[in-house]
């Protein structure tokens, strides 16, 4: 997910946990510990992701990847039990193809449509589409050979489990179930009555933009169906990437192959059933190798809660710098307020 939603209810929540969490003596230790792993990344950048094949246990998962804030692949094991894996897809000359009928009873759905042939600042132009209409249109496009003229729609964010509690099509992993993110907000009263567990649903070269998860959360994404393209930067490589200006690119599919070995992102093909794990921070593009259904999540617990509370504050400063020549016409609290919109 790369829209933020929430920012001043969702860090008055982690400057508490993280008083709860940590002394001062731990805080302070725990960033001189990330900054030295933010240094060995700088001098050795990781080449390849692990693929875990079967099984290990909380703990090797718990100090390999989630404190090393290193992402990896789980093989499609691990959501073999999955109705979603069972029911969302057929199997067509030994392809996972996306199952449109599963989907016809919860067609009165809104659900979000990205433009993927359009840009608009760094990401997408959305629309609200209900459910039906957009499988009509995915039917037809993909019937059609992917016309390049037409409109390449993506479905993200579709708050499928939110909407619709009593649907059963998956279960989270235990290496993602402490998710504080979810915690927070399955009270359902506002302001924290939305959450951040995503259905998306695209054709073949339908993509997602060059972007960190939103908060700068973990995020884990399983592919019910089809094939994607990850192409990711650890903490800290992006920067190499920003333009005169500090921006950084929309669309990074040309460096892949680029002659700086600094500058190639890290490349990896996901296959239907597998999840990706994505760390905080790490930048990352999406692109589907065929039509897909995926799965996902953005989440946080203690062990990237330091790194979502300074993306928090750096984003505060820089509302305030920007609004800065307001500050004079507001009291103290409603400066503060306005800073958190």
């Amino acid at each position: 997910m790369d829209n933020i939603s929430c920012i001043s209810s969702l860090q008055a929540v982690v400057e508490n946990l993280l008083v709860q969490t940590f002394s001062e003596e731990q805080r302070s230790g725990h960033e001189t510990e990330t900054s030295s792993h933010a240094s060995e990344r700088m001098q050795l950048p990781i080449q390849s992701i692990d693929r875990i094949s079967s099984a290990i246990s909380l703990d090797d998962f718990f100090q390999k990847y989630l404190l090393k804030n290193i992402p990896c692949i789980i093989s499609k094991w691990i959501t073999k039990d999955w109705t979603s894996c069972k029911q969302w897809s057929v199997l067509h000359n030994g392809r996972s193809l996306p199952n449109f009928q599963e989907f016809l009873g919860l067609g009165s759905s809104v659900v979000s449509v990205a433009d993927c042939r359009k840009r608009e600042f760094n990401s997408q132009p959305k629309e609200d589409w209900l459910l039906k209409d957009y499988l009509a249109y995915l039917e037809n496009y993909i019937n059609s050979g992917y016309p390049k003229e037409q409109r390449c729609l993506y479905l993200k964010d579709w708050h499928l489990t939110r909407d619709h509690p009593d649907l059963k099509v998956y279960s989270v992993p235990t290496y993602f179930s402490d998710d504080w993110l979810l915690e927070l907000y399955s009270h359902g009263q506002p302001p924290f009555d939305d959450d951040f567990r995503f259905v998306y649903i695209g054709p073949k070269q339908s993509w997602t933009p060059f972007h960190a998860d939103v908060f700068r959360s973990y995020s884990w994404s399983a592919n019910v169906c089809g094939k994607k393209k990850w192409l990711l930067y650890p903490p800290g490589y992006e920067d190499q990437l920003r333009n005169e200006a500090g921006k950084l690119p929309y669309d990074i599919r040309v460096l892949e192959h680029c002659s700086s070995e600094k500058k190639c992102p890290i490349s990896i093909i996901q296959e239907a059933g597998e999840i990706v794990f994505v760390p905080s921070g790490w930048y990352h593009e999406v692109i589907n190798l065929e039509d897909t259904i995926s799965i996902n999540h953005n989440w946080l617990n203690a062990c990237n809660i330091n790194a979502v509370w300074k993306f928090l504050q750096m984003e505060l400063t820089e509302v305030e710098k920007e609004i800065s020549d307001c500050r004079s016409t507001m009291t103290k609290n409603e400066w503060s307020s306005q800073c958190q919109v």
